[in-house]
């Protein structure tokens, strides 16, 4: 009888990685952001008032981004599709 151990099954070394890289890439843009916009800065010393409007520039921007890595992605699938197509 064989069992294969389900949480460390060979074959998915890949795709764990991937995963990994795409988290590390999205917490770089992340840190990016913050420095661009100097979140740190204004949660630290802004009021209340400016703190919030902060927050809310952050999470737009990165709402913007990961709507543009969709878009980007089904776009890409969509070239696919039609490269497919025409051969």
């Amino acid at each position: 009888m064989s069992y294969t151990n389900p949480i460390n099954q060979s074959g998915n070394e890949n795709r764990s990685e991937k995963k990994i890289d795409v988290m590390d890439d999205v917490n770089a843009y992340i840190e990016l952001i913050k420095d661009n916009i100097e979140y740190e800065y204004h949660m630290k010393y802004d009021d209340w008032q400016n703190k919030a409007l902060y927050e809310e520039l952050f999470e737009v921007i990165c709402e913007v981004l990961e709507s543009g890595r969709i878009d980007h992605s089904e776009s890409d699938r969509n070239s696919q599709f039609e490269l497919n197509r025409s051969q």
